[in-house]
């Protein structure tokens, strides 16, 4: 019950190529920092940097706090789970995200990315995207998604036997600009 505060930030543009947030908001680092999705997003305690220009995309984001669209007030991140007792002695005091990326003309997109949380966890993650047209009207993408981790100090919290990965491939038809038919079949190794 209650009220909770979704987005409270302020928002700057730098000309065409750059803009930041700070405050109560939501944090996009691809692969390593994201919110959880309802009817409302989760938010952060943090701010985030983006800067656009010619096809090349570089991201930062930076929080020390987080909660779920269905709570009311942020809170620390922890090594124990988010359900648990509060304890200082396990508080993580940040967490923060790098990505770079560019998109080529031809269809081709690449991007990587780097993460990190206090004395917890480092984590990577790369993306190879190919998007082209096969015939008129009809067109498909391939995707690969790899991520990876390593835990500070030999902790038991890691998330990955050494490399994950999802691959996607997609087929997508436009029948006269009325009508989207999609495929799409993804192959998944995540030990």
């Amino acid at each position: 019950d209650g009220f909770s505060l979704t987005t409270a930030a302020v928002k700057m543009k730098f000309g065409d190529v750059a803009t930041a947030k700070a405050g109560y908001t939501q944090l996009y680092i691809p692969g390593i920092i994201g919110v959880n999705w309802s009817y409302q997003p989760g938010t952060y305690l943090g701010g985030q940097v983006d800067v656009n220009t010619s096809g090349f995309s570089l991201a930062t984001a930076y929080a020390t706090e987080y909660k779920a669209p269905w709570y009311q007030n942020t809170a620390k991140f922890s090594l124990q789970g988010p359900y648990s007792v509060r304890n200082s002695e396990f508080d993580i005091d940040y967490i923060w995200g790098l990505s770079a990326g560019y998109a080529f003309e031809n269809g081709l997109a690449l991007t990587a990315a780097f993460g990190q949380s206090e004395n917890f966890m480092d984590s990577y993650f790369a993306k190879i995207a190919y998007k082209f047209d096969v015939l008129g009207g009809l067109s498909t993408s391939y995707q690969f998604y790899g991520t990876r981790d390593k835990v500070s100090n030999g902790g038991v919290n890691d998330i990955y036997d050494g490399t994950a990965w999802l691959q996607a491939l997609t087929f997508g038809y436009k029948v006269a600009d009325v009508l989207d038919l999609r495929l799409e079949g993804t192959w998944v190794k995540a030990d």
